[in-house]
């Protein structure tokens, strides 16, 4: 009896494979609404004492959300095949492979460029009024600000390499490149932690969340943790 409602409840997660197009769209829907509750809460005046200020935390949180959102999909479906294996699946292949994860992958990551852009222009707007000259003595000031921009242009440029055309165009140096990620992940945590001074406790959670989905690629890059051979979480990424 537990094996049939797992059944039922893996063919109902399989869905998204079956019906990707409507997936996508709903999916969009959904990485819009943080934006779209901002944006509300702004023009309503509920984002506190300092909204500018809430504002741009917004942002910033919304896109190492993404981020790690980006990152999880690949342990996250090599732990959906075990599963979907270990219980000898009834509903064949397509339930098994859960490509559809890795095919939504690329939505994720641009979403994350986006709320970081976003997140880079509020600060641009609310607290140097795009007085250039200010912008650049906040540089050369403030580190926390060199390495919010260096984040984003590394995030820049795995935006605009995720267009098939150039994908194609650089083969076998594209998944070099876009391991950028990971240095992108800790670039965000310490732009964090010197923001807020580690007195917010969602830092440690963003921490131990990214530091565990680091981990699983460390083992199973080493073979501590065994995967299906040729399983690198790339293949067959159409989308």
């Amino acid at each position: 009896m537990p094996y049939k409602i797992l059944h039922h409840i893996l063919h109902i997660f399989s869905w998204p494979q079956r019906h990707l197009k409507p997936f996508k769209v709903l999916l969009f829907s959904a990485c819009l609404l943080p934006l779209l509750s901002l944006s509300i809460a702004y023009f309503q005046q509920t984002l506190g004492s300092n909204p500018f200020s809430s504002f741009m935390q917004h942002t910033g949180l919304w896109s190492l959300n993404f981020l790690l959102m980006t990152l999880a999909i690949t342990p996250l479906r090599r732990w959906l095949c075990k599963l979907s294996r270990h219980i000898h699946s009834i509903y064949g292949k397509r339930l098994a492979d859960w490509n559809y994860l890795i095919r939504c992958r690329r939505m994720l990551g641009l979403w994350t460029f986006f709320y970081a852009s976003l997140h880079f222009l509020a600060y641009l707007y609310f607290e140097m009024d795009f007085i250039w000259q200010e912008v650049l003595f906040d540089i050369k000031a403030r580190p926390a600000i060199d390495i919010a921009l260096i984040n984003l242009l590394i995030l820049l440029l795995l935006s605009v390499t995720s267009i098939n055309h150039i994908r194609r165009k650089m083969g076998k140096y594209w998944r070099r490149l876009h391991r950028l990620i990971y240095l992108s992940f800790l670039l965000s945590l310490l732009h964090m932690l010197m923001v807020v001074k580690a007195t917010q406790g969602y830092f440690y959670l963003y921490a131990l969340i990214g530091s565990i989905l680091l981990l699983e690629r460390v083992l199973v890059h080493f073979g501590i943790l065994h995967h299906q051979k040729g399983d690198t979480g790339m293949e067959n990424d159409r989308s």
